[in-house]
C-alpha cells in the first residue's frame, strides 16, 4: 500500500471534513474506504472512523406473504471497526432502539456480538441510548414486577451489557415514552453507574433508585417528570460545573442539592453553565433556601417566572459572560431588578405583553440596550404581536440581533431599522401590509444600514424596491 505525499496535517484536515458528525451519528461505513488510500491515511483515518460506534436496532416489514409484519433489523458498526483493527479508538457508543416489541431480541444480539469479539471495551467512556416509539407503552410509570418474567431477562442482559464497558464517565438517557422492558433497562443501567459517572443525562420519565450520584459527578442533565422525581437523588454541588433542567416545576424544592452544605443555603461553587426550562405550574411552596453560583458563565431560563423565589433571590456573579432570559414583559424586567456590570453575551425573549405592558417594555429595552454594559451580542426576541410598535421609543443604540416572530407593519420596519445603528442581523417572520395606502415614498426614502443578515419569512411587496432590496429579495 503506497503513501500518498500529502502532509499529516492536510490528510487530518481531509478526514475531518469528510467524517465530521455530531457523537450520536457515527460516520458512515462507507468512509471506511478512506482508510484503504494508503498506508498513511489508514493510519491517520482509523482513530477518526472508529471513535465512536453506533449500534441501531429497528423493526423492519419481513414481506413474507405468509407472515407479515415487522422482524428486528440490527445494524452495526462493531464488525467493521474491528476489521479496521479500531476497538481501541472507541470512546464512546451510541445505542438507538426503534424496537417496537423487540427489545429483548435486540439485547441478545447486542450482548451475543460483543462476548463474541472477546474484546475489553476499557476506552469507551460514554454510552448513549435514545428510544423511541415502544408497542408496549403503558399510560405511566409502572413497577416492573408486572411483568417480572421479561423483566428478568432484560435485567440480566443489561448486566452483561454494562459489563462490557467497565470504564464508562458519562451515561445518556432519552426516551419518548413509558414501557416496562425499557423501564427496566434504563433503571438498572442508571442504577449502576449513576454513582460513579461524571457526566448524566436522563429522562426522569423512568425513577432513580440510588441515593445519591457520583461525589465526582460535573455534568448533570435532566428532564423532569412529577411521578418519579420526588426522591431525586442528593447531587455534590461541589464538583458540578453544568446543570440542565427541562420541565423544571415552579414548586420543586432545591432541597437534594443541599447535601452536606449550611442548613438553608446551597453553594454551587464550581457550576459554569446553568439552563433551566421551568413548566407552568404554580409555586404554593414557599422555600428558605439562599443559593449562589459565583462561578457562573452562563444562563439560560426559559419560561421564566418571577414567583420562582429561589431563583430570584439567587445571587450571581456581579458580571455574566453569557445570559439567555425569555419569558413574560413582568417576569424579565423582574429578573434584572438586581444589581450588575454587565454581560458578554445578552438575550432576551419576550413571549407575552399585552397593552398594559408596553410602557414598561419601551422603558426595560431602552435600559438593556442603550444603558447596560453589553460587551458581546445583544439580542432581542419579541414573539408577540407587534404591528404597531412605536419606533420613535426604539432607538437602540447597541442591540445587534433583532428577531420579531409577531405580526408587524412593514412601515413600522422601515422606521425601526435607522434608529438600530449596531443591528448586523434583523429576522421578521410575519409581514404586514398597510391597506390603507399604496403611497411607498417612505420605503424609497429609506436608508437601511450595513445588515449581514436580513430575512423574512413572508415576501415583501415589490412595490417598495428600496425595502425589498434591503432585504435581500
Amino acid at each position: 500500500m503506497a503513501n500518498f505525499d500529502l502532509p499529516n496535517d492536510i490528510v487530518l484536515m481531509i478526514l475531518n471534513c469528510v467524517a465530521a458528525k455530531p457523537a450520536t451519528k457515527h460516520p458512515p461505513r462507507e468512509f471506511a474506504v478512506l482508510a484503504g488510500v494508503c498506508q498513511q491515511w489508514r493510519r491517520l483515518a482509523v482513530p477518526i472512523i472508529c471513535s465512536s460506534a453506533k449500534i441501531r436496532c429497528i423493526s423492519v416489514s419481513n414481506r413474507h406473504p405468509k407472515n407479515p409484519g415487522l422482524v428486528p433489523g440490527l445494524e452495526s458498526d462493531i464488525p467493521e471497526i474491528i476489521i479496521l483493527g479500531g476497538q481501541s479508538y472507541v470512546k464512546s457508543v451510541f445505542f438507538e432502539f426503534d424496537a417496537g416489541k423487540h427489545l429483548l431480541d435486540f439485547l441478545e444480539a447486542i450482548v451475543s456480538e460483543l462476548q463474541h469479539t472477546s474484546i475489553a471495551w476499557t476506552g469507551v467512556k460514554a454510552l448513549r441510548f435514545i428510544f423511541y416509539g415502544h408497542s408496549v407503552a403503558i399510560p405511566g410509570y409502572l413497577p416492573i414486577a408486572l411483568n417480572k418474567k421479561a423483566s428478568d431477562g432484560v435485567l440480566k442482559l443489561a448486566a452483561d451489557l454494562a459489563d462490557s464497558f467497565p470504564n464508562v464517565l458519562e451515561l445518556h438517557t432519552k426516551s419518548r415514552n413509558y414501557n416496562i422492558d425499557v423501564g427496566a433497562l434504563v433503571g438498572y443501567l442508571v442504577d449502576k453507574f449513576a454513582v460513579t459517572v461524571t457526566s448524566f443525562k436522563h429522562n426522569l420519565f423512568y425513577p432513580i433508585h440510588v441515593p445519591a450520584f457520583s461525589d465526582t459527578l460535573a455534568h448533570l442533565s435532566l428532564i423532569m417528570n412529577p411521578k418519579t422525581m420526588e426522591n431525586l437523588p442528593r447531587v455534590n454541588t461541589d464538583a458540578l460545573k453544568t446543570l440542565k433542567l427541562r420541565n423544571y416545576p415552579t414548586d420543586y424544592s432545591w432541597a437534594s442539592f443541599a447535601n452536606g452544605q449550611t442548613p438553608g443555603s446551597i453553594s454551587f461553587a464550581q457550576l459554569k453553565r446553568l439552563d433551566i426550562y421551568f413548566s407552568y405550574y404554580t409555586s404554593e411552596l414557599s422555600h428558605n433556601l439562599q443559593m449562589s453560583f459565583p462561578a457562573l458563565e452562563d444562563l439560560r431560563l426559559d419560561n421564566w417566572n418571577s414567583d420562582i423565589k429561589e431563583i430570584s433571590t439567587a445571587l450571581f456573579p456581579a458580571y455574566m459572560p453569557n445570559i439567555h432570559v425569555s419569558g413574560s414583559t413582568q417576569a424579565i424586567k423582574s429578573f434584572f431588578c438586581h444589581k450588575s456590570s454587565g454581560f458578554g453575551n445578552f438575550k432576551i425573549v419576550i413571549g407575552c405583553c399585552d397593552a398594559a405592558d408596553m410602557e414598561t417594555f419601551y422603558e426595560m429595552a431602552d435600559r438593556f440596550f442603550n444603558r447596560l454594559r453589553i460587551d458581546g451580542q445583544a439580542a432581542l426576541d419579541i414573539i408577540f404581536d407587534s404591528p404597531k410598535l412605536d419606533a420613535d421609543r426604539m432607538n437602540w443604540t447597541n442591540l445587534t440581533f433583532l428577531t420579531i416572530t409577531g405580526d408587524i407593519d412593514i412601515e413600522t420596519i422601515s422606521a425601526l431599522l435607522p434608529r438600530l445603528p449596531s443591528l448586523t442581523s434583523l429576522k421578521a417572520r410575519k409581514l404586514v401590509h398597510n391597506e390603507d395606502t399604496n403611497n411607498s415614498d417612505a420605503f424609497n426614502q429609506f436608508t437601511p444600514p450595513d445588515l449581514a443578515s436580513l430575512s423574512t419569512a413572508a415576501p415583501l411587496s415589490t412595490s417598495s424596491p428600496t425595502l425589498v432590496n434591503a432585504l435581500g429579495f
